[in-house]
C-alpha cells in the first residue's frame, strides 16, 4: 500500500522549491500522498514569522490543483512549542494514521537531530526521509548515520536516486536526492519586502496572499531583519 508523507517547515513563506521537493520525494519513494505541514511554533527559529494561519493559508493556496498533494494543520491544536515527536503522536490517531509516515527534512535538520526533542524515538514513529539537492549530501548523510545508529545497514534504492537503511533496532531511514532548484524563503521575504516580483518563485495564490497582508509581513519579516 502506497505510504504517506510529512514534509513540515515554517513555509515562510511557502515557495515552489517546496512544491517541488515534494513531488520528487513522493515520486522516488512511492507516496501516495504528501501533507505540507506548518510549523506553530518552531523551537529552532529565533526570528518573527508570519501568523500560522495565514502561513497555512498560503499553502492551500499553492498545492491547489497539485496532485498527491494536501495540508495538515495538526501543529496548531498541540503544545508548544512544536516538537515533532508530539506531532507524530497526535498523527497516529488521525484516520489516515496507522501506518508510520514518510517524515521528511531537510540534511540541515538531520545533522543537529540530537538537539530535537526525544530524537532517538522518531524512528519508531516514522520513517525518517533525508532530502538533499541532486549531488549533495550523501557523504555527510552515511557519516551522520554511523555517528547516530552505529551498525545500520544501506542499500541503494530507487535508480540511484536514494538510499534506504535499516537501523539496528529495524527502524528505517531514507536519503532521497532531488533536482536542485535554489529558490530560499530568505530570498522570497527579502524580494517581497523590496517590493520585487516574486513570479517564478512562489504559486500567484500565495504573492496575492502576501500582497493582501502586506501590513503583517512588513511587521513580521522586517523586523526580523532589523528594518
Amino acid at each position: 500500500m502506497p505510504g504517506i508523507g510529512i514534509l513540515g517547515g515554517t513555509f515562510d513563506p511557502v515557495h515552489n522549491g517546496h512544491i517541488r521537493h515534494a513531488l520528487e520525494a513522493a515520486d522516488v519513494l512511492g507516496l501516495e500522498r504528501v501533507f505540507l505541514m506548518p510549523c506553530a511554533v518552531p523551537p529552532h527559529k529565533a526570528r518573527f514569522i508570519m501568523p500560522f494561519g495565514l502561513r497555512a493559508a498560503m499553502l492551500h493556496a499553492a498545492v491547489q490543483g497539485v496532485a498527491g498533494l494536501d495540508v495538515t494543520e495538526i501543529e496548531s491544536g498541540l503544545p508548544v512549542p512544536s516538537y515533532t515527536w508530539h506531532t507524530l503522536q497526535a498523527w497516529r490517531e488521525l484516520p489516515y494514521g496507522g501506518e508510520p509516515p514518510y517524515f521528511m527534512m531537510g540534511m540541515e535538520s538531520f545533522l543537529m537531530l540530537e538537539s530535537w526533542f526525544r530524537w532517538q524515538e522518531l524512528p519508531r514513529l516514522s520513517r525518517l526521509v533525508v532530502v538533499s539537492r541532486e549531488g549533495e549530501g550523501l557523504q555527510a548523510f552515511g557519516a551522520k548515520l554511523a555517528e547516530l545508529w552505529p551498525g545500520s545497514r544501506r542499500a541503494a534504492h530507487v535508480g540511484g536516486r536514494s538510499e534506504r537503511a535499516v537501523l539496528p533496532d529495524g527502524g528505517e531511514l531514507f536519503f532521497v536526492s532531488v533536482p536542485r532548484l535554489d529558490i530560499s524563503s530568505t530570498d522570497v521575504r527579502s524580494r517581497f519586502l523590496a517590493g520585487k516580483p516574486l513570479a517564478g518563485l512562489v504559486h500567484p495564490g500565495v504573492e496575492s496572499l502576501l500582497e493582501a497582508n502586506r501590513g503583517t509581513a512588513e511587521a513580521c519579516w522586517g523586523r526580523a531583519s532589523g528594518a
